[in-house]
C-alpha cells in the first residue's frame, strides 16, 4: 500500500477510518449525552492545574487554601447499575451522572492554613456501586441528607505545606480510624463543600474531562497513523 499518506498497510487505513467515524461518533454522544454548557466545576472549585490526566482544583475557604487533586486514568465505571441504585430524591435534586460510563478517579483534598507550616491532607476515593449505602440510616444523626456523600476517607496526614507527601510522611488508614473521628473528618470536609453534591460535580466533571481525554488520545493515533515524514 502507499505510504505516501503515511499509511503504510491496509490494516493502518482501515484503522484510521474507524478512528475518524469514531470520533464523529464520539462527539455526538456527548452531545447528546448532555448540554455543554452544563459541563462545570465542582461549586467554588477553579482549576489550577491540568496535565493529561492529571487534574488539580483549589478554592478558598476563610484562610484557608483547599486543593483537591486527582487523575482519571484507569478509574471509568459503568453507571447504568448506579443509577438504579440512586434513589428518586437524589435525582428530583438535579444530581445526574453521565453515562455510559461513569469517571470516578481516587482524590486527595489537601487543607491549608496561613500562619502554620502543616497542612492536612485526606485521601478519598468513590464508592464502588455495590458500596453505596441505599439509604442514610448507617450513618450518624450528626450527618444531614446532603452530608452523606459517595465517598470514603481511606487515609489521612499531616504534612509540610509545598512538599510532596513520602515515605517519611506517617500516613494513618481508615482502619485505625476511630468511628466517631471518622465522622469529624467527614464533617470537616463538608464544611468547606466537600460534601454529596460536590460528589455528583466531580462525578460529572472528572467524566467530562476523561471523556476529552479520550477523544485527543483518538485524534493523536489517527494523526500518527498519517504521519508521512521520511527521516
Amino acid at each position: 500500500m502507499c505510504g505516501c499518506c503515511g499509511l503504510n498497510t491496509a490494516g493502518d487505513k482501515e484503522l484510521a477510518d474507524y478512528l475518524s467515524d469514531e470520533l464523529r461518533v464520539a462527539v455526538q454522544r456527548r452531545s447528546h449525552d448532555r448540554d455543554s454548557t452544563n459541563q462545570t466545576l465542582p461549586e467554588g472549585f477553579e482549576v489550577t492545574s491540568s496535565d493529561g490526566p492529571s487534574v488539580v482544583l483549589t478554592k478558598k475557604y476563610h484562610n484557608e487554601l483547599i486543593t483537591v487533586r486527582l487523575n482519571v486514568n484507569g478509574s471509568l465505571e459503568a453507571v447504568e447499575e448506579l443509577e438504579e441504585r440512586l434513589n428518586d430524591e437524589d435525582m428530583n435534586e438535579g444530581h445526574t451522572l453521565v453515562g455510559p460510563v461513569s469517571c470516578r478517579p481516587s482524590f486527595t483534598v489537601e487543607i491549608s492554613k496561613t500562619g502554620t507550616h502543616l497542612s492536612l491532607v485526606v485521601f478519598c476515593s468513590f464508592m464502588s456501586v455495590d458500596e453505596l449505602p441505599l439509604t442514610d440510616e448507617s450513618y450518624s444523626a450528626d450527618l444531614g441528607d446532603d452530608q452523606i456523600p459517595m465517598f470514603e476517607l481511606n487515609q489521612f496526614a499531616m504534612h509540610c505545606k509545598g512538599l510532596s507527601i513520602d515515605d517519611n510522611t506517617y500516613v494513618t488508614q481508615s482502619q485505625r480510624i476511630a468511628p466517631r473521628l471518622y465522622e469529624l473528618l467527614y464533617l470537616m470536609l463538608e464544611e468547606r463543600g466537600i460534601d454529596k453534591t460536590f460528589s455528583y460535580q466531580l462525578l460529572d466533571y472528572c467524566t467530562d474531562y476523561e471523556h476529552n481525554r479520550y477523544r485527543t488520545l483518538l485524534g493523536q493515533l489517527r494523526d500518527f497513523l498519517h504521519c508521512s515524514v521520511i527521516a
